[in-house]
């Protein structure tokens, strides 16, 4: 126990060291209101030259394309790869053997959602795999948390803290030697990745000076939206511009959407989307955030407010439902399939540069 302590000690002091910031700005325990106290792990990292907290963690979607990679191919500590195979053998209709031994598209959302479904969760309970099902109702809770809309802040704290709690659980960081790779059976870039992301989703409500935020806004689609405005920008459309064509893109890309995310700054409507999801804001009627002070410090207690992204109206609304969460049935048409031209198609992409340049290899004399 004192080990622990002393190590725990250590790890805050380390951290307050790299974030730059006092043993008072970052406290150890926090009060979150209607929850309890819990212990950080992770604290924001502190920018000197702007003076501002940077919160920085994983993407939610990406944290769960790995977990599905690492459950069906090798599993975890008390957690069978083997539940998966045997619902894929019991009945192809919950999940395909395809997804589940051969792995494929590591990065479909709509795959790894179908591998800790309901589904997939009742069928491991019938065939006796208690602790796969509950691993599985842990991993869609606390996903539905970074992701679905109609869930109030208080539902997906609860949730995120949950499965920090089955991750931290007999878990000893004072014991000697200490973890290599692994922890749990989680690779520790992982392991470190989901709670340093649950932590960092619990402190943007103390760090955001309106209390609130959206969860899909902690993600990587910011980028990928920039680069898609870029894509569109960019004379070929195929998101590779030329380097001379860097400086002036990026420039009106960031102009774009400047405007477009802060319509108090346009005197003009700029239409962009087909419904408004949110209220829009008037014209000229919007508070400026240029002077607020923002919070860059962690207080000893949090109170959570619902977003509008949290409303159960939000919720009701009628979600997309995907239909490529599963392959495709024999007899029907496959996806990404190759054309029947394929073979007798020019692609110089094929072809070695040096061979278009015209240098011959040494092997080839």
């Amino acid at each position: 126990m004192f080990w622990k302590v002393l190590y725990r000690l250590f790890h805050a002091k380390v951290l307050r060291f790299m974030s730059g910031k006092s043993h008072d700005s970052c406290p150890l325990k926090t009060e979150i209101d209607g929850i309890g106290a819990i212990d950080w792990f992770s604290y924001p990292e502190f920018n000197e030259k702007r003076q501002k907290l940077e919160p920085k963690c994983v993407d939610a979607h990406h944290l769960l394309f790995n977990l599905r990679s690492k459950v069906c191919k090798e599993g975890l500590q008390n957690i069978n790869k083997n539940a998966w195979v045997a619902v894929a053998e019991y009945d192809r209709d919950v999940i395909s053997k395809s997804l589940v031994v051969d792995l494929i598209d590591k990065q479909n959302n709509a795959f790894a959602k179908r591998t800790f479904s309901v589904e997939v969760e009742t069928v491991m309970r019938n065939l006796g795999y208690s602790n796969e099902a509950d691993f599985c109702k842990l991993v869609r809770d606390w996903y539905e948390a970074e992701d679905s809309p109609g869930i109030s802040a208080k539902v997906r704290v609860e949730n995120k803290i949950r499965l920090k709690e089955y991750l931290l659980k007999d878990v000893d960081f004072g014991k000697f030697p200490g973890y290599g790779m692994y922890i749990k059976g989680f690779p520790k870039g992982m392991f470190e990745s989901f709670i340093q992301r649950i932590d960092t989703t619990l402190q943007l409500y103390d760090i955001i000076p309106t209390g609130t935020f959206n969860q899909r806004a902690v993600s990587s689609l910011v980028n990928e939206t920039f680069f898609g405005e870029l894509a569109e920008m960019e004379p070929t459309h195929l998101g590779c511009p030329k380097a001379v064509q860097i400086p002036r893109l990026m420039s009106i890309v960031a102009e774009l959407l400047h405007y477009r995310c802060c319509p108090n700054e346009r005197s003009f409507k700029m239409s962009t989307t087909r419904k408004s999801v949110y209220p829009v804001q008037k014209f000229n009627n919007v508070p400026s955030t240029s002077n607020v002070n923002d919070n860059q410090s962690l207080e000893e207690a949090i109170i959570l407010r619902d977003h509008k992204f949290d409303m159960p109206s939000r919720g009701r609304r009628k979600q997309r439902i995907s239909k490529r969460s599963d392959v495709t049935k024999p007899g029907e048409v496959t996806r990404g399939c190759l054309p029947v031209r394929q073979l007798h198609k020019s692609d110089e992409s094929k072809i070695l540069a040096t061979r278009r340049l015209g240098i011959e290899h040494l092997s080839e004399n």
